[in-house]
């Protein structure tokens, strides 16, 4: 009976080619979940990344304004020192001593 398709050939044919098909599926199917998975995950890193990139460089702003403002207000504070220095001078020269 060579060459002969029977339909107990048809049937175990299709059946091996299911298993297979199914085995198949079976394995990549998570791979794919997977690499999805990964996906969404790298591009969240990323934009966490970007996030944290910008919050430092604003961090790095305000400081440095901070640093200038701390800088003029030690300035104005000298200038102050002097003014009541030369006053207290203005004072004593004016006002008799008892």
């Amino acid at each position: 009976m060579e060459g002969v398709i029977t339909f107990e050939l048809v049937t175990f044919l299709t059946a091996a080619g299911a298993v297979v098909f199914s085995v198949y599926h079976f394995f990549r199917k998570p791979d794919i979940k997977n690499n999805t998975a990964i996906k969404l995950l790298q591009e969240q890193l990323n934009s966490e990344k970007e996030i944290s990139k910008l919050a430092i460089t604003t961090t790095q702003n305000h400081v440095h304004t901070l640093t200038n403002k701390v800088n003029d207000v030690e300035k104005s504070i000298s200038g102050v020192g002097k003014d009541i220095v030369r006053l207290t001078t203005i004072i004593d020269e004016r006002i008799p001593k008892k």
